[in-house]
């Protein structure tokens, strides 16, 4: 199986996005095959379909620890997942000062120019894949909990 923090960059850098790459690399990860993955995670991207909300790379990283915590059945108590994702925020935060796409960025994705300074400035390059590892490695110390 390979590493799910390296696939996930692989995945990102062949034209996937943060959030689809993230989510496929941990449920590939978790063995769970779904051919609605990466789809259920397309308009996470780009801070939330570029609205400049929360990272993809994060977002992504939430929906994997939903396939390991997340619940099947209405009664089950939400809390085991809503606590490991909360730790995951805060790991993430602490690591990067932030969660926000655009300001880890730098970019606002809903203007043409947030877009072009994106590709100009080699920001997926430089930036988004640590972003995009670090919340991978954040999601398997969570999901090591559980194994």
């Amino acid at each position: 199986m390979p590493d799910p923090v390296q696939r996930s960059v692989d995945l990102f850098a062949s034209g996937f996005m943060c959030a689809e790459s993230v989510l496929m690399a941990l449920a590939e990860h978790q063995g769970v095959a779904c051919d609605a993955i990466p789809s259920l995670a397309t308009g996470l991207c780009a801070g939330i379909s570029r609205t400049s909300n929360t990272c993809g790379a994060l977002l992504g990283a939430i929906m994997g620890l939903g396939l390991a915590y997340g619940r099947d059945i209405a009664e089950d108590p939400p809390d085991p997942c809503f606590s490991q994702v909360q730790v995951l925020l805060d790991g993430f935060a602490r690591r990067f000062g932030s969660t926000n796409c655009q300001e880890l960025t730098g970019c606002d994705f809903l203007r043409d120019q947030g877009r072009v300074d994106f590709q100009d400035k080699n920001i997926k390059e430089k930036q988004c894949f640590e972003y995009t590892r670090e919340a991978v490695r954040l999601t398997l110390a969570r999901l090591e909990e559980q194994a």
